[in-house]
């Protein structure tokens, strides 16, 4: 599986670490969104470093990466052999349809989130998948620590949905929910939603 486009002995190690981390996780919900849909047109909002892309990619995907921060969007260009859009999703122009749009980890930076909704829906295909993952503030790990969970103190999280809210203020958006995950990791718990344009 190419996961670069030279050789990993010239990138940051750091960052090489958490591509290899991070590919499991997102191997388990492009299983999940391969079970609705696959190998289509995809659009990864908020990219950070393209893992997701290019894993996506490597399993035929043609996916296309957004990201607004412009050294981000520089450092995705350097790791892998993607498109990339130096923009927000807000000034994004596009005629392209889409069978497939991701946000994974970015909700709670996104200030204009519940704005954004209609724009995903009218680009993505019908039936076409829109999956995000987010840290709910109703999640059973937040609930039992409280003040202390580590995500409260997060300087640049704006945002902390409820997921029984945030599922009903999509749904009033033209989807319809298909798949939910609950993933922990030691003292985090990440909520996924996998949704399907109606």
């Amino acid at each position: 599986t190419k996961l670069f486009d030279t050789e990993p002995s010239t990138k940051n190690q750091k960052d090489l670490e958490r591509i290899v981390l991070e590919n499991n996780a997102y191997n388990d919900r492009l299983n999940i969104i391969e079970s609705f849909v696959r190998n289509g047109k995809g659009l990864d909002l908020n990219s950070d470093l393209g893992i997701f892309s290019s894993l996506a990619s490597t399993r035929n995907w043609n996916i296309t990466s957004l990201e607004s921060n412009p050294l981000k969007a520089k450092r995705i260009t350097e790791l892998h052999d993607l498109e990339v859009k130096n923009t927000t999703f807000e000034k994004l122009k596009t005629n392209e349809k889409y069978d497939l749009i991701t946000i994974w980890e970015n909700l709670e930076k996104n200030v204009n989130f519940l704005n954004n909704i209609e724009k995903i829906n009218s680009l993505l295909n019908t039936n076409g998948i829109f999956a995000l993952s987010f840290h709910s503030n109703n999640n059973h790990i937040a609930k039992s620590l409280g003040k202390n969970y580590p995500l409260w103190y997060y300087p640049d999280y704006l945002y902390f949905f409820d997921s029984n809210l945030l599922k009903d203020e999509i749904e009033k958006r033209g989807f319809k929910l298909i798949s939910t995950q609950l993933v922990s990791r030691k003292y985090l718990a990440n909520t996924e939603f996998y949704f399907q344009k109606i």
